[in-house]
């Protein structure tokens, strides 16, 4: 890839990022539910995914939809997007569940001493991914939408 291509989506990845930390930080100052929220990584993640798709596949996928003639809405509403945030809290807690026990079967077999740093390492990577799971699936469900208008 090209030193140009690269430096052309820096900037928007930039300020794609920063307008994620921003709602975060405003999502986390809610009563109630934004100190909660604060500690589900899979959350925090999945937000942060949904704003820079926004952002990057806005434009491809609104070219896509007027080289073909559709207008509409390709992108879920509240009520879908919400849910994909709820599975991804869902997923956090439960990825993290499994990895605890997976911690505490290494615990068993190779000391107890090391199956802390186990439990850190999984832990930490499953939170990433229960984040994932749910933006690829709010991208995939944008994708069927624009397939099903475009009739294709």
């Amino acid at each position: 890839m090209p030193l140009n291509s690269i430096q052309l989506f820096a900037w928007p990845l930039i300020k794609a990022s920063l307008v994620a930390i921003a709602v975060i930080l405003i999502i986390s100052f809610i009563p109630i539910i934004g100190p909660l929220l604060d500690y589900v990584p899979g959350f925090d993640t999945f937000i942060t995914g949904l704003i820079i798709y926004r952002v990057f596949a806005g434009p491809f996928l609104s070219d896509v939809m007027a080289r073909n003639g559709v207008t509409g809405s390709i992108y879920p509403g509240i009520a879908p997007t919400i849910f994909y945030a709820v599975l991804a809290i869902i997923l956090s807690f439960v990825l993290a569940w499994i990895a605890s026990l997976l911690s505490a079967l290494v615990g068993v077999t190779v000391g107890e001493d090391r199956s802390g740093s186990v439990n850190f390492i999984l832990v930490r990577g499953i939170a990433v991914l229960s984040g994932l799971l749910p933006l690829f699936m709010y991208s995939q469900y944008t994708l069927l939408n624009l397939k099903r208008l475009i009739g294709s």
